[in-house]
């Protein structure tokens, strides 16, 4: 895996391979210093069949579709939202071909490799294949002897057909019951209309690239009408879509409902933005790969779940161009069972250009008897993070609250949370509160907060003041190790006077906060781990 960190080297390659490769037409004028946000990548051709791109115009920040090509006709807008929210495309797709009946069926598998050789015209006319269908390494420039296609009950396994220019054979096709992998089609431009425009349902689905010369000429990624993956085989993909280069941009998924497993969209550059708009629930299957995972997509700039509700846990790392996170009707990430094993929560850490993450919804993080994660660290340009309506986090085992290294961040807000609790069963990452590194907080607000069953870590702040947590009284287990250090506007730690009092904090670090004159009378209960002063005292570093 490569990290966004050398994206200035991978994006050339991907830029240069996609010259070569496809038919996009890019202004390489534009690539001043390398810049990344310099770069306006112009275009898809190919895309006249769909009715009109009108409403992508709207992206905000960047436009997906430059119009250079005439293939928008309504104004730009100028309004460059960071989060700005793109409409669908509107596009012509042909009828389904009509339900299958007993005499257009195949009963058994169809295999290039394994008997049935590079001919397809045993499949014309077939409505429903019973079974699997595999078409690898065959030199067809079509699939269009597949257009009466509605059903398969197995997989669809389309991989290394190299000649093949489009996946138009498949536009009849409305559910596949397994698995749908498309892997190493070279010359196909498109996984857009008027292939798989139907398709409503399928088991799961991997669009993978192994490397640019394998597939380096993928625009687009559109499934108008899948409304469901149901991961009914017990395969763990959910969807996955990794290792794209220039000129892939978007990846679009306007009707989807239900994901049962995992979404990975992994090491892309060139990928501008990733639209799930309906999706609603996810993850709540019983397997052991539930998360969705977004990382290192060197220019990836705006995630878009605005309406994904339930989750097991969302990743989005080192994505070194992301503008906006929008999950804002998540309520809950939980798993449906401790049979799938491994953590539960947000993780969206390493994005150098965040600004905008859109949690407005989300109440609880909790799994009886796994660990749960809130980290959202290291994102050095997000200068606000609001959580109206977080209650709770909680484990038996690790609960770990992390908000450290955002550098930019001015103003830390969750008004609703009462309680963070965990146990201490994982010695590697144990449950903590941790906000360290914040040299630009200024105000944290935790009005409600009363339960606190984690140790608590508040370097390198501007806050003046402790009192976010006054109302902490309530220990759930106790043994709470408590380190205020570095803190240069820090005068009084009053707020915290009821929590050590209550015995939520047993051990402490406090050192090296210059404007802090005194501490409570409650703090002298507290057992030094190597200092515990104020400036009354002549000695108080934190050179331990």
């Amino acid at each position: 895996m490569y990290r966004c960190r050398i994206a200035h080297s991978c994006l050339l390659v991907g830029l240069l391979s996609s010259v070569a490769l496809s038919k996009t037409d890019f202004d390489l004028a534009l690539l001043k210093d390398l810049d990344p946000s310099s770069i306006d990548l112009k275009g898809l051709k190919g895309l006249e069949g769909l009715d009109g791109l009108k409403g992508l115009e709207g992206l905000g920040e960047f436009d997906l579709f430059s119009d250079k090509l005439g293939l928008l006709k309504g104004e730009k807008n100028k309004k460059k939202e960071v989060c700005g929210l793109p409409k669908l495309p509107k596009f012509d797709c042909p009828a389904p071909p009509p339900p299958c009946t007993v005499s257009n069926t195949r009963i058994g598998s169809f295999s290039t490799k394994n008997g049935d050789g590079c001919n397809l015209s045993p499949l014309a006319g077939v409505c429903r294949i019973e079974g699997d269908l595999e078409i690898e390494e065959c030199l067809f420039e079509d699939l269009n002897v597949l257009s009466s296609l509605r059903e398969v009950t197995g997989t669809i396994d389309l991989g290394k057909p190299f000649n093949l220019k489009n996946l138009d054979g498949f536009s009849g096709l409305v559910r596949v019951e397994g698995e749908l992998s498309l892997d190493e089609l070279p010359l196909v431009t498109q996984v857009a209309p008027p292939g798989f425009c139907n398709l409503e349902l399928a088991g799961d689905l991997e669009i993978d690239n192994s490397g640019p010369e394998n597939w380096g000429a993928l625009e687009l990624i559109l499934l108008p009408n899948l409304r469901n993956i149901t991961s009914a085989f017990g395969g763990e993909a959910g969807i996955e879509i990794d290792d794209f280069r220039e000129p892939l941009k978007a990846i679009l998924f306007p009707k989807l409902e239900n994901v049962d497993n995992g979404i990975e969209i992994d090491d892309h550059v060139g990928l501008k933005l990733i639209y799930f708009p309906e999706l609603v629930t996810q993850g709540q299957s019983d397997s052991a790969d539930e998360d969705i995972e977004i990382d290192t997509n060197c220019d990836l700039e705006i995630i878009y779940f605005p309406k994904l509700e339930l989750a097991r846990e969302i990743e989005v790392d080192d994505n070194k161009n992301l503008k906006c996170v929008n999950f804002a009707s998540l309520k809950r990430t939980t798993a449906v069972s401790s049979a799938s094993g491994g953590p539960v929560g947000i993780d969206i850490n390493d994005n150098l250009d965040l600004v905008d993450i859109r949690l407005d919804s989300l109440e609880s993080i909790s799994d009886g008897v796994g660990k749960v994660r809130l980290e959202i660290a290291d994102n050095p340009s997000l200068k606000e993070l609001s959580l109206p309506h977080l209650t709770s986090l909680t484990s038996s085992v690790d609960a770990v609250v992390l908000f450290s290294g955002n550098l930019a961040l001015q103003h830390l807000s969750a008004p609703k949370l009462t309680t963070i609790a965990g146990g201490e069963g994982n010695p590697n990452a144990p449950s903590v509160l941790n906000m360290t590194d914040l040299p630009s907080l200024k105000k944290l607000d935790f009005p409600s907060l009363t339960t606190l069953d984690v140790p608590l870590l508040i370097t390198q702040t501007q806050l003046q003041n402790l009192d976010a947590f006054s109302g902490v009284s309530m220990v759930a287990g106790g043994n709470s190790f408590l380190s205020i250090q570095h803190n240069t506007k820090l005068t009084s730690v009053e707020g915290l006077s009821n929590a050590v009092s209550a015995g939520v904090f047993l051990e402490a670090q406090i050192c090296d906060n210059p404007s802090l004159s005194s501490l409570p009378a409650s703090f002298s209960n507290l057992t030094a781990d190597d200092v515990i002063c104020d400036t009354s005292d002549p000695v108080c570093d934190c050179s331990f």
